[in-house]
């Protein structure tokens, strides 16, 4: 069974088994997430048409708290709840609103991630509803047997 800790690293999206809509989908997304107090730092980078996207957080702890967000239009702030070892429900904030939710999952393995996310407007002013599986990159040297 899969821990909180084996989210720690760095997790890269399978293109064939990512739904946004409506879209565009990002050519690439890798997220990394660090241990931080009780909590995590989470970066993310997506290549959306053609650019690079860069944005974080940092939960100290599962709290409820809101904490800042950065380099997302859609967001300033984030309060995050974990629901199990492996369930984590994030709601983000703009300006003190609430305008999205955000589902993490870890598999049993450790190996995947799935992300979902609901929001009420994409930037272009339209509701969007994105889900994405991550796979867990291992360093070559980690794998090999000596």
């Amino acid at each position: 069974m899969a821990s909180a800790g084996d989210l720690h690293g760095t997790w890269k999206r399978l293109p064939a088994l990512a739904f946004y809509k409506p879209g565009p989908k990002p050519e690439s997304h890798v997220r990394v997430y660090e241990h931080f107090a009780e909590g995590l730092k989470v970066s993310c980078t997506e290549i959306i048409e053609g650019k690079e996207i860069s944005w974080h957080y940092t939960i100290p702890a599962f709290d409820g708290k809101v904490y800042p967000v950065y380099g997302r239009n859609d967001a300033d702030g984030i309060k995050a709840f974990q629901l199990s070892e492996t369930e984590v429900l994030g709601i983000f904030i703009k300006d003190g609103v609430e305008t999205a939710i955000c589902m993490r999952e870890l598999s049993s393995d450790g190996r995947t991630l799935i992300v979902i996310e609901s929001g009420a407007d994409d930037g272009q002013g339209q509701p969007y509803w994105n889900t994405a599986v991550f796979t867990k990159q291992v360093a070559p040297w980690t794998s090999r047997k000596l």
